[in-house]
């Protein structure tokens, strides 16, 4: 068909003349949206590209119209994205379409541009294979004026031949959620609600239909996909004028459709499971708490949420076993690692591989898979030298995966991509620190964006074809090269809806240009790893720095490790150090609310760390009374515990001459007598402290008391100072007395007259 050029635009009216604030109008009376195109074409096929027509006005719409422009391929990453936000001016192929079809305010309809590929000339006379962008402008039915003012822009994916040597592409995915175990071992839920985690284990929860999709296309035999909703393309109020979900198939084909790993174009991948998940799923499948409007519910161990944490754990395990799947292990919680390096109270080099090891144990105690060291999944693929030197003293991190900004940029900008010649990082890198060597892959930072895109809501038919057509420019930028690996990694939170997930893999499965492949996979036969440097340390991110203050963790951290030389349980002391790591988790980064929720987990883990040891406590009297120079001090030590404990009882006082530690363990639930021997410095009242210590030198708090002792012993020196005066003004009084006497004689006798 010819091309038809309009030009008029839409004017919205912002107000009314009294001033008052108008109702807003959409900016245009219409919305066109792609709901659904193959992930690719050959020639001859049909474009099957399906559009969504919806009236936003209060007027009826008497028909419209469709301008269809297709470009020339795009030759560059970046040219890709410029069309993304812009598309180009001038076309190479276009045609019209016009449809007779009435739409109320509120509805809606779906139409598909069935026209060929060689109807197009650019196609069709087009030798390459790539990505054609192709632009969808929606016109009302006299083409005069726009009825969207915003264009679709598809990027149409055409290869004339089946590409000979496809682009590998070695996807890893997290499998992750926010903590829903609360810091007491319950499950918290709204009032008459289940907690998240058993909605996420029910059989359509986010977490059970994840692992069903997962299942489902790394199979080696093709299974049954369970319903999941709506097929794509759905219009909003439930109608559909034409059937057509993505790929133009049927609904009832698009539950078969999918090519599993035994035949060609099936999914391998890798998958890390958050350990602190796996270990919330055995402590529900266990029996578990509830806590919903101040009451606690226990439920039992064939309660819905029990059975279907069991049933979760149990197909996750077959699902890491399968050839088509890599286990992968990262920290316990998700914790930044370069963040942990003394960035929330903890030594350097402590709190990254206290991370590693108890995801290990967690992992290896609940699943039956065996997960190897080697390989680590660093969230965000966040490494410098520093947290890498420190996996490598753990005999850890001889492979991984890092973020473009954990290596040093090359002096020279155009040697950034491999290998040599290619604008991507499509080649393994090799990096070096003290530790040793690594080996792994640079996540494309233009995938990941894709992938986070394809998670959030909005138009997914677009995102995932955005994400296609990445791959497919990537592949374009040295088609003929084998042993090219280019790497993504899944976000942190990636939680697509499960038909979402169901038809990117079939999409990723049947690409012709792309292969999937583990990473171990990638490595085998792959380009030579490209030497780079990583960053010495990576800055903190912005939602790092605000996590800081709220997590200062170094206190909780200690107290804890205290605990552990009072004697607590190992049972006990483990469960509050991981409440600590939970709290370092980067899943609370970001928001104030969740900030705050993380930090409750090392708080409450302290304040109960503190519970635990204050089950010590001294008897003693108020008063004490030395009636001597030597005395006895008696004391009595109470262990409330259920287990003996180890403490140190500090007793100090000046006036006594006493500075001792007394070091005891004090039988669980029994009072142990304490005498101490003492002397006295002087006489009078005076405080005598007697302090609760763990034997790491922990003052309990609460529990220091003072006793006040009283001294009626005299000093030696006075006592021998007054008696000695004393005996002398006796001595003194009495000589003069003495004198006296004989002295008086003699004065009667002289003064007497003369017989």
């Amino acid at each position: 068909m010819a091309p038809f050029v309009v030009g008029v635009t839409l004017l919205l009216t912002a107000g009314v003349a009294d001033g008052r604030a108008a109702p807003k109008e959409p900016r245009s009376p219409a919305r066109l949206e792609l709901v659904g195109i193959p992930p690719s074409h050959s020639p001859g096929d049909e474009l099957n590209i399906a559009l969504e027509v919806a009236n936003r006005s209060q007027e009826v719409i008497e028909g419209f119209s469709l301008n269809v422009s297709v470009f020339e391929r795009v030759d560059s990453r970046s040219t890709l994205h410029a069309v993304f936000d812009e598309p180009p001016a001038f076309e190479d192929s276009s045609f019209g379409k016009d449809y007779e079809r009435r739409l109320p305010p509120g509805a809606s309809t779906t139409v598909v541009l069935e026209e060929t590929t060689e109807e197009i000339s650019v196609l069709a006379e087009s030798d390459d294979g790539g990505v054609y962008p192709v632009k969808i402008e929606l016109f009302d039915s006299e083409h005069t004026s726009f009825l969207d003012d915003k264009p679709v822009t598809v990027p149409l994916i055409y290869y004339p031949s089946e590409p000979q040597t496809p682009l590998n592409l070695s996807l890893a995915m997290p499998l992750n959620n926010i903590p829903r175990q609360d810091p007491q071992g319950a499950f918290p839920a709204a009032a008459g609600a289940r907690s998240p985690l058993e909605e996420a284990v029910a059989p359509a929860g986010w977490l059970t239909q994840t692992v069903r999709v997962l299942r489902r296309w790394t199979a080696a035999e093709p299974e049954p996909a369970a319903p999941t909703g709506p097929p794509r393309g759905t219009n909003r109020s439930g109608g559909r004028d034409t059937p057509v979900p993505p790929g133009g198939r049927g609904p009832g084909d698009r539950e078969t459709s999918g090519r599993a790993p035994g035949a060609p174009g099936g999914i391998r991948l890798a998958l890390a499971p958050l350990p602190r998940l796996v270990e919330e799923l055995a402590s529900m499948r266990e029996g578990y708490r509830r806590v919903a409007g101040g009451a606690t519910t226990q439920l039992s161990a064939g309660s819905a949420g029990a059975v279907g944490a069991e049933v979760l754990l149990r197909r996750l395990d077959s699902l890491l076993a399968r050839p088509s799947v890599q286990p992968m292990v990262g920290p316990y919680s998700f914790a930044s690692l370069p963040a942990l390096e003394g960035s929330f109270g903890f030594p350097d080099g402590t709190a990254g591989q206290q991370q590693l090891t108890v995801g290990e144990r967690v992992l290896d105690n609940v699943l039956q898979t065996e997960f190897e060291p080697e390989w680590v999944m660093a969230p965000e693929g966040r490494l410098d030298v520093t947290s890498l030197e420190s996996l490598k003293l753990g005999n850890r991190g001889d492979m991984t995966l890092f973020a473009e900004d954990s290596l040093r940029s090359p002096a020279n900008p155009s040697n950034a991509g491999c290998p040599e010649g290619s604008p991507s990082f499509a080649c393994p890198v090799s990096t070096r620190t003290e530790g040793g060597a690594t080996t792994g892959y640079v996540i494309d930072g233009g995938l990941e964006v894709r992938f986070e895109e394809l998670a959030r809501p909005g138009e997914d038919a677009l995102d995932l074809q955005k994400l296609l057509a990445e791959t497919a420019t990537i592949w374009a930028e040295l088609p003929g090269r084998s042993g090219r690996v280019v790497h993504v990694t899944a976000p942190a939170t990636w939680r697509p809806e499960p038909a979402l997930m169901e038809q990117l893999f079939e999409s990723l499965a049947t690409s012709p240009w792309l292969t999937t492949v583990t990473p171990s996979e990638g490595l085998d036969g792959a380009q030579p790893p490209a030497a780079r440097a990583l960053v010495e340390r990576l800055p903190a991110s912005e939602a790092q720095i605000e996590a800081i203050p709220a997590l200062d963790l170094g206190s909780a951290h200690a107290t804890i490790e205290s605990l552990s030389a009072f004697g607590a349980p190992d049972s006990l002391v483990d469960r509050l150090r991981r409440n600590v790591l939970v709290s370092q988790s980067s899943l609370w980064w970001g928001e104030a609310g969740l900030l705050e929720q993380g930090a409750e987990y090392a708080g409450g883990a302290e304040d109960q760390a503190n519970d635990e040891m204050r089950l010590v406590r001294v008897g003693a009297p108020e008063r004490i009374t030395l009636t001597s120079r030597t005395g006895r001090v008696k004391l009595e030590v109470f262990n409330d515990a259920a287990y003996p404990a180890r403490v140190e009882l500090v007793l100090f006082s000046a006036p006594l001459n006493l500075n001792e530690r007394i070091v005891k363990t004090i039988p669980a639930g029994k009072q142990l007598p304490l005498t101490i021997e003492t002397a006295a410095k002087t006489s009078g009242t005076f405080p005598l402290s007697v302090t609760v210590e763990t034997s790491d030198g922990y003052a309990i708090p609460g529990r220091s008391t003072d006793v006040l002792i009283t001294s009626t012993q005299l000093n030696r020196i006075a006592l021998g100072l007054t008696v000695g005066a004393l005996v002398f003004l006796v001595f003194f009084y009495l000589s003069r007395a003495i004198r006296r006497r004989r002295a008086r004689p003699r004065e009667d006798g002289a003064g007497a007259p003369a017989a």
